[in-house]
């Protein structure tokens, strides 16, 4: 169990191990990482080739009008050169998590760990089924099941919520996927969605 500097916390897991209170805790995890997941290769080479057919980010420079008298121009101008710090340092902070999930992607193992809370995570923060889209979007159950007689109108329903349709009715968000799945051609396609193209 993860916890930060809480004297409480130990004794208490040491006192509820000593009296193997928590033992349906541990099958509770047992039972939560023997779920095994596998990479879905089809997605993380379509995220490999657009990896590396990525242009590097441009951001011009806004002009300094220090020269200038102007207080208001030179007030635009801190804003902007705000904004531009702001733009660089949030696209070198998403390059770097994608090439370290890609990198991660390569080779891992899915273990869980208990949070001081008593909620269970995967160790590997970076790349999990819990993480942001392309984490999603790279993983997939290494057991695959059949979905069954209304396992498509599940999948029109997922894809209804990734595109944000998702505070409607089951029936609704079906429906929603039917008469604009021409979307599916003009707006960008989130990487949880490729597999299922």
């Amino acid at each position: 169990m993860r916890f930060k500097y809480s004297v409480e916390q130990e004794v208490y897991l040491q006192e509820a191990t000593n009296t193997d209170s928590v033992e349906l805790v541990y099958a509770g995890l047992d039972i939560f990482g023997s779920t095994p997941w596998k990479m879905n290769k089809a997605v993380f080479y379509v995220v490999i080739r657009v990896w590396r057919e990525l242009p590097p980010a441009v951001y011009n420079q806004p002009e300094d009008p220090s020269k200038e008298n102007d207080m208001e121009a030179k007030s635009h101008h801190i804003g902007r050169h705000k904004l531009w710090v702001q733009l660089k340092a949030n696209n070198r902070s998403d390059r770097c998590s994608i090439n370290y999930k890609i990198e991660i992607a390569r080779a891992v193992t899915y273990l869980k760990i208990l949070g001081f809370r008593g909620r269970a995570y995967p160790i590997p923060p970076h790349l999990n089924h819990i993480g942001g889209d392309l984490s999603r979007g790279l993983l997939r159950f290494a057991d695959a099941k059949f979905l069954g007689p209304r396992g498509f109108c599940w999948i029109e329903v997922h894809l209804a919520n990734l595109y944000g349709y998702d505070k409607a009715n089951f029936d609704e968000r079906v429906w929603w996927m039917i008469i604009w799945n021409r979307l599916w051609r003009v707006r960008p396609i989130p990487w949880r969605c490729v597999p299922l193209f």
